[in-house]
């Protein structure tokens, strides 16, 4: 997603990299935080990479991916 992109939903993906704004709901197994992002959410995630000037704000789950994935397997 690019710096510019404003993105109101939920995410999934095995792998999402965000440099715009996200308001909502992240289910990834690798979430990285750009310099550029403002992210209003919810994460799930087993791997979270966070950039210096990112603004983040909501509850964050780390391993909870893979726990979700062997339950509905």
């Amino acid at each position: 997603m690019g710096e510019k992109a404003a993105v109101n939903r939920t995410l999934e993906s095995d792998q999402l990299i965000i440099c715009g704004n996200i308001t909502g709901i992240i289910r990834s197994k690798e979430f990285i935080l750009k310099s550029t992002e403002s992210a209003q959410a919810d994460i799930f995630s087993d791997f979270l990479q966070v950039e210096k000037g990112s603004r983040y704000n909501g509850s964050l789950k780390i391993g909870q991916q893979e726990k979700r994935n062997m339950e509905h397997a």
